[in-house]
């Protein structure tokens, strides 16, 4: 904004997002604060000055359209995935299952942090609700930075009965093997007024290995892919008592005739990189008359 504001030259924001909102809504930053404040004016600042805004959701673009901003002036592009690099692999999944003695038992994944964005006790009773209506045998994979004590402590106080758990770090390109090893994935995040607005990497990531998501509700253009998606997941509420309901969703899922194949294909259709590549083509082909 500065640099175009002495220099003249242009420039898109990509991406344009509501951060001070984010961090704000989880307690992370105190609302009505300097840095509140001041990132919320830098925001409207590019919003004015920029002659592209790329959000992430169709949710935030209706809003900043219903804001006052020219809607030539916005693209969408959400978060994509690289549908190749975390495709399903059965090789894999046969290894894995076999090295951790799995057999042929239901598998619940989960990865990413914990506090945040994220849940971290309502989380860890999911998982372990999860793990009560799934009965014997079931086994929850929960890849993490934070440490497995931690983690572990945590599914303890939640409840969690029995040690069929997998809690390690994992490297990005290490994850699709676990992801292959499981059935369904678990997305707990905080539903706050500006989760509406996001586009979690890890949903995509999920779809493109053929992973039905149990997602919160109201988070990005998610919530309502899933809601009208026969093979896309399942919604719940991680403060209230409906996971039940989710899992039984997702039980029904995982029956039906190419369920992988097509839970991946939400992938191709919702989070391609072509929506990037078009965001891109618009920007680099220059304004619109009516910008």
């Amino acid at each position: 904004h500065f640099v175009h504001r002495r220099t003249g030259i242009p420039y898109a924001v990509d991406y344009v997002e509501p951060h001070n909102e984010y961090m704000t809504d989880v307690g992370e930053w105190k609302r009505g604060g300097v840095l509140d404040r001041g990132l919320s004016w830098l925001i409207n600042a590019q919003l004015r000055s920029a002659r592209f805004g790329v959000t992430v959701t169709n949710n935030y673009l209706e809003r900043l359209v219903a804001s006052g901003v020219p809607r030539a002036k916005l693209l969408n592009a959400p978060c994509p995935v690289d549908a190749v690099r975390m495709r399903f692999d059965p090789a894999l999944r046969t290894s894995l299952r076999a090295h951790h003695g799995w057999g042929d038992t239901l598998v619940g994944v989960y990865a990413g942090k914990f506090g945040g964005l994220y849940h971290r006790e309502q989380a860890f009773r999911a998982f372990a609700e999860a793990q009560r209506h799934a009965g014997d045998g079931y086994v929850t994979i929960i890849l993490t930075p934070h440490r497995e004590e931690e983690v572990r402590a945590g599914l303890r106080a939640a409840g969690y009965a029995g040690e069929r758990v997998l809690v390690r770090y994992a490297e990005h390109h290490e994850v699709p093997a676990y992801l292959s090893a499981a059935d369904f994935a678990f997305a707990p995040y905080r539903a706050t007024p500006s989760s509406a607005c996001i586009s979690p990497m890890k949903l995509g990531e999920y779809w493109a290995n053929g992973l039905p998501v149990i997602l919160s509700r109201g988070v990005g253009d998610d919530s309502a892919i899933i809601e009208r998606e026969p093979f896309a997941g399942a919604l719940f509420d991680p403060l209230g008592a409906d996971l039940a309901v989710g899992m039984a969703r997702i039980r029904n899922i995982l029956t039906m005739p190419d369920q992988r194949t097509r839970t991946a294909e939400l992938a191709a259709r919702y989070r391609s990189m072509e929506f990037t590549r078009q965001a891109y083509r618009r920007i680099l082909d220059g304004p619109t008359t009516s910008a």
